[in-house]
């Protein structure tokens, strides 16, 4: 039984050792990492057959304590998982949001399904444009993160 979701939110602008530094120290204190401007690119040389010098391996940072979620190459919004919660079935949910700059995911919490939305948007509110444009097509959000690059002037 799930009685709350501890949530961090995070804007490492593609820094992998901010994203290192969060998912080593909040294994204990968080269910749920969102992160936003994640690093995207080399994260290791792995062997191969064809390559004596071995194959980049393009991606995001994994960690063993989480489980990532993510669209899929240079996307601006990443969610992690806390494995403790991997009963309540997470899962990305990209046939209800499909945008480049949102992670929205389902957690299954006391037989209902829960959605949380991890949002990046940009100076052009590319991402806030959208979610007018979608809003009632969208179910009920549990929780609506991120950064919103909203600065007052």
């Amino acid at each position: 039984m799930v009685d709350t979701l501890r949530i961090l939110c995070n804007n490492v602008n593609r820094s992998t050792i901010q994203t290192h530094a969060l998912l080593e120290r909040s294994t204990r204190e968080f269910d749920i990492i969102f992160i936003q401007e994640p690093y995207y690119g080399p994260i290791k040389v792995t062997t191969s057959n064809n390559n004596p010098s071995g194959d980049t391996v393009i991606g995001t940072q994994v960690h063993p304590a989480w489980l990532l979620i993510e669209r899929g190459g240079a996307c601006r919004t990443v969610t992690y998982v806390n494995r403790e919660l991997l009963h309540l079935r997470p899962q990305l949910c990209t046939h209800i949001v499909d945008h480049p700059d949102m992670v929205l995911i389902s957690l299954s919490i006391a037989g209902e399904t829960q959605y949380l939305l991890n949002v990046y948007n940009d100076s052009d509110n590319n991402a806030l444009e959208y979610l007018l444009r979608m809003a009632e097509q969208l179910p009920r959000l549990l929780v609506v993160a991120g950064d919103f690059n909203l600065h007052l002037d």
